[in-house]
């Protein structure tokens, strides 16, 4: 079976499971998990008089066998159910219990704070605190990865897979990292949450940012979200190139709309010398500059002429000075009148059927866009057709 593109071999690591010491029977099985992917679960029954600890039979996993093949929880049981037949019943292996520490504190320093934060997103968590481990809330190799990749572009740090072993708690990797400053008093979940709602949409900064690392030419990536006209809010990306790299905007651009939903990908795109930094090593987000629509910033307008026409008729049919590729017509103050005034002039200028409703299902300019390449030709109308 194969586990994110990772083939892992179940009966490997059952055998490995039943080497560590304690362990009477094991069984590994794959469930999805609430992201849409699958993850390795590993059931022990103990020997007669063993207390056996779950996280110590992992670890011993953990040491023996490449990382995608090493479960994300061990699930300790006394007992394996079985068929009428006497053989294992996976189906009724139990759920995990994902899920934070009872009691577990809340962060104490901004570091925490965002690790919190991010632990929550990676993971799919529910407010874990301080004291919860990463690999017991169900992370696995995979889920690692990509808490390396926002912990770099949210932090400008480095962490691998042996630091997060070491010191796999939130208040464990910010000692390691050390990272935040005290703060007063404990910071409630409510406010270090980090998903926003950008144009109707709700989206995590820091999995745009994680996306924005891995373009070409990044070395460093921040997400502002920013609310220049009251209302409006939109993402804009801020990048730091690779040392002695000439960074191709263009090319940057185009990754991310190639790796993005239309509404993650953002507005503008900044290139920085270095992300600001607050003197405890966080991301000094309201040091963030606003992008310079006119300037020589790689702003993220229309790169095609169908998005420019489109966006043009944006502008003129809801009466704005502009309107950008993830703008929605909606949010710009577009209505059901507005959207037939606009299909109407798509089929004059395009020449192409367009339904009314096209603009509910697509109501960007890059989605619009895509909509009217594959659209049919219009039909002549019926007035004409008829000779009148």
């Amino acid at each position: 079976m194969k586990i994110r593109g990772f083939r892992v071999e179940t009966a490997e690591v059952e055998a490995m499971l039943v080497r560590a010491p304690g362990v009477k029977l094991a069984a590994a099985v794959l469930r999805d998990d609430r992201r849409g992917g699958q993850r390795l679960l590993a059931y022990v029954v103990p020997q007669p008089g063993v207390d056996l600890d779950p996280i110590a039979v992992r670890a011993f996993v953990g040491d023996r066998l490449p990382d995608p093949c090493v479960p994300s929880v061990v699930v300790k049981l006394e007992s394996f159910p079985l068929t009428g037949n006497g053989k294992l019943c996976r189906t009724k292996l139990p759920e995990p219990a994902y899920g934070p520490v009872p009691g577990s504190r809340l962060p104490r320093t901004e570091g925490e704070q965002q690790l919190c934060a991010l632990f929550a997103e990676v993971l799919d968590a529910d407010e874990p605190g301080i004291d919860d481990n990463f690999f017991d809330l169900g992370g696995d190799a995979a889920a690692a990865a990509r808490l390396f990749a926002r912990i770099r572009a949210e932090l400008g740090l480095t962490v691998d897979q042996q630091t997060l072993t070491d010191a796999p708690t939130v208040a464990g990797l910010a000692q390691h990292l050390d990272i935040g400053k005290p703060v007063r008093a404990p910071i409630p979940p409510s406010r270090w949450r980090s998903k926003v709602k950008v144009g109707g949409y709700e989206l995590a900064p820091c999995e745009v940012a994680a996306t924005l690392t891995g373009a070409p030419g990044v070395r460093h990536a921040a997400i502002g979200v920013r609310e220049d006209q009251p209302g409006k809010r939109r993402l804009v990306g801020y990048v730091v190139p690779e040392p002695g790299e000439g960074l191709e905007q263009e090319l940057v651009q185009s990754y991310l709309v190639d790796n993005l939903p239309p509404y993650m990908v953002p507005s503008s795109l900044v290139v920085l010398d270095a992300l600001p930094m607050t003197r405890d090593g966080i991301l000094d987000r309201p040091a963030l500059p606003a992008p310079d629509r006119d300037g020589g910033l790689a702003d993220m307008r229309p790169r095609s002429r169908s998005q420019e026409q489109l966006s043009r008729l944006f502008a003129e049919v809801l009466g704005v000075p502009e309107a950008g590729l993830d703008d929605s017509f909606f949010e710009l103050g577009g209505h059901s009148l507005l959207a037939i005034r606009l299909t109407n002039r798509i089929r004059v200028e395009f020449g192409v059927e367009m339904e009314t409703q096209t603009v509910f299902e697509a109501p960007t300019v890059t989605e619009l866009a895509r909509r009217i390449e594959s659209a049919k030709p219009a039909r002549p109308k019926a007035a004409a057709a008829n000779g009148s």
